[in-house]
């Protein structure tokens, strides 16, 4: 059975979601599945020795533990970017909450 694990950071990291996915991929493989990774990550450098280019699957690598990896550039939305320059307490109190309220 094919399964494709789509994870925020699988190549590099050290965390929980990496080490989970990691021990699952392990135990899939061992029973014969095919394990595939979807994460962010960026190019791997020339010369990475834990990451190899797979000449069968563009763009993709192969991690050490021989996971075949869909690396993926990391997509960010700027949503708030703070108050450069405005003063919190003037923000405040054009919206009509007590400064006095303010840590």
């Amino acid at each position: 059975m094919g399964v494709l694990f789509v994870v925020d950071q699988y190549l590099h990291s050290n965390n929980g979601t990496t080490i989970t996915a990691r021990r699952f991929a392990r135990e899939l493989m061992a029973r014969g599945h095919e394990v595939r990774v979807a994460c962010q990550a960026d190019a791997p450098a020339p010369g990475n020795a834990a990451l190899h280019a797979d000449p069968t699957a563009a763009g993709c690598v192969r991690a050490d533990d021989g996971v075949l990896v869909y690396p993926q550039p990391e997509l960010r939305i700027p949503v708030f970017q703070g108050l450069s320059g405005v003063s919190v307490r003037a923000v405040a109190a054009a919206a009509g909450v007590a400064t006095g309220t303010l840590y």
